[in-house]
Formats: structure tokens, C-alpha cells, sequence
């Protein structure tokens, strides 16, 4: 009887999941949206950190609502948000490090 219970309630709980997560969403007409920012911590000679930078730019072509922000961690800039960004999450220190909002992402 559990059991069966269980499986419902998972069922619904997924049902509820999808419907919401994959429910377009109508912006008024007025109301600008501002784009998403994703800023990207790299290094000029990281192999990952070109395929990342690569991935981006083809995303760019496409979407007019993103802002691609990089960060090369040897220029100052780059490396104090680089520092700040990895002592705060406890994050190893490697690149890429994207960040976007309140999410990061160590690696592609």
C-alpha cells in the first residue's frame, strides 16, 4: 500500500514538474525583459575555455537576449572576481567558471 502511494505521489509531483517547467510564459507587449548575462572566468591558453568560449559565440548568432561577458583570470579584473567567486563557493580553481545569476557552472 506503500508503495502505491508513493508512485502517485511521485507521479504527481512530476506531472506538476513538467506542466510548469514547460509552459510557455507571454511577456507583455510594454514590459522589456532585460538579457541574461553570463560571465565567463577563463585563460587564453585553456582548451576547455575556447570550446566554451566557441559554444557561446554560436549561441550568440541566435539569440539576441544573452550578453556573454569573459573574464581572462590573468588580467586583474578577471583574477579578483575569479578569487572572490571561488573562496565564496568553495569552487576548485579551475576554468571556465561561468557564472549566470545566482548559478555557476566549473567547466563545459
Amino acid at each position: 500500500m506503500r508503495m502505491f502511494w508513493f508512485l502517485r505521489f511521485s507521479s504527481f509531483v512530476s506531472a506538476i514538474f513538467f506542466a510548469v517547467a514547460f509552459v510557455p510564459f507571454s511577456a507583455k507587449a510594454d514590459t522589456v525583459q532585460e538579457p541574461l548575462i553570463i560571465e565567463v572566468l577563463e585563460r587564453m591558453d585553456c582548451a576547455h575555455c575556447e570550446r566554451e568560449r566557441e559554444f557561446l559565440n554560436d549561441i550568440l548568432k541566435t539569440r539576441s537576449d544573452i550578453t556573454v561577458r569573459f573574464y581572462d583570470i590573468r588580467e586583474p579584473e578577471g583574477r579578483e572576481l575569479f578569487e572572490k567567486v571561488t573562496a565564496r563557493e568553495r569552487l576548485s580553481k579551475s576554468t571556465p567558471l561561468t557564472l549566470s545569476g545566482r548559478n555557476d557552472c566549473s567547466g563545459i
